[in-house]
């Protein structure tokens, strides 16, 4: 393990985490091993790639995350003198692989404990207090374990939460800390899981896939094109309805018919059910019972949407189409116009 003694949030900090010192890809933190196991409710590898690429900018810095900045030394404090471990908030790497790293709330005088400092919601805050770790951090305090070389043997994840008189009269203590000990599984998986992103970025391909890519570029240029041809179509049907007498429960012409019908409502059975049980006809175990006893299997579904990058990456087709300089991964663009190609023909 290797010690980083840089200021954090400074200049040479953000270099140091961008891996402006390293020549085969970008240095995997903490923060984005969480996003790179899919655990982040705020981000995905995706996303991350588009960052990492100058694709899109990095996620600004929010009112929870200005908050927590603020707070930290304050539980840094707490967390001291309730444990005695004096502890420092120094960046940490990987000697076998120095792209391993981590920015360290705190690290112990002996190296061998890390402490991660979070101020989360109540609920988290919470979770913490019955010992227990929120799934979304528990990737990060396990890479930055990996990231100690096997010299970090525990990590102290300390959460800190400002309770109401109400909330403190409740029990709710404002300092949780959660003792965690590696997993090596969880830090085999996540090296494995960086190891391909890393090299994603650096070959400049999307985390998917060139053909999961260039497939997303066909589906997009469709659905806008699909989306006009719907807003067209509706605008014709009103124009139909409004020609079409009213008290007519068909009226045919121009090839086409307009039909009229009413159908009876649906059923609200919760109500009904609640009514049954409320009357002393059935009681709510026995519904519960015959709800589960009658219960389909379990399916799955999939669906496709338009994500937020969906605009740019259309400007950039259009760009790219109409002779422009294209922003696209070469041999993205390039399959993507084979697609495209063959799509168009549909």
């Amino acid at each position: 393990m290797k010690i980083i003694n840089i200021p954090q949030r400074t200049p040479a900090w953000h270099d140091w985490r961008n891996g402006a010192d390293l020549t085969d890809g970008p240095r995997i933190t903490a923060t984005s091993a969480v996003i790179i196991a899919g655990r982040s409710p705020w981000s995905t590898p995706h996303k991350l790639w588009l960052e990492m690429t100058n694709r899109a900018a990095p996620r600004p810095v929010n009112p929870a995350m200005r908050r927590g900045t603020l707070l930290e030394p304050v539980a840094r404090q707490k967390y001291i003198e309730k444990t005695g471990n004096d502890i420092h908030d120094v960046c940490i790497e990987s000697t076998t692989y120095p792209w391993v790293g981590a920015s360290l709330d705190g690290l112990s005088d002996f190296g061998d404990l890390v402490v991660e400092i979070k101020v989360p919601s109540k609920a988290d805050h919470q979770l913490a207090l019955s010992g227990r770790v929120p799934d979304k951090y528990v990737p990060q305090i396990q890479w930055q374990m990996l990231a100690g070389d096997g010299a970090v043997t525990r990590a102290h994840y300390v959460s800190y939460y400002e309770p109401t008189e109400e909330e403190a009269a409740e029990g709710i203590d404002e300092l949780a800390i959660v003792e965690v000990l590696p997993d090596p599984a969880m830090q085999e998986e996540l090296m494995k899981r960086a190891t391909v992103f890393r090299q994603c970025v650096f070959d400049d391909v999307p985390p998917a896939g060139n053909e999961f890519e260039a497939a997303g570029h066909a589906w997009l240029l469709r659905k806008r094109e699909f989306d006009t041809q719907e807003a067209l179509l509706n605008k014709a049907k009103a124009t139909l309805l409004s020609l079409a007498p009213p008290n007519e429960k068909s009226t045919a012409g121009g090839g086409v018919i307009v039909s009229r019908s009413v159908r009876k409502g649906s059923v609200a059975h919760d109500k009904v059910y609640a009514q049954l049980v409320a009357e002393g006809l059935v009681t709510q175990e026995k519904i519960d019972e015959l709800m589960a006893k009658h219960t389909g299997e379990q399916t799955a579904s999939v669906s496709v949407k338009a994500g937020a990058d969906a605009e740019r990456v259309l400007s950039e087709l259009d760009a790219s189409r109409a002779g422009a300089e294209p922003k696209l991964n070469g041999l993205v663009a390039e399959a993507a116009e084979e697609v495209v190609a063959e799509v168009l023909t549909w």
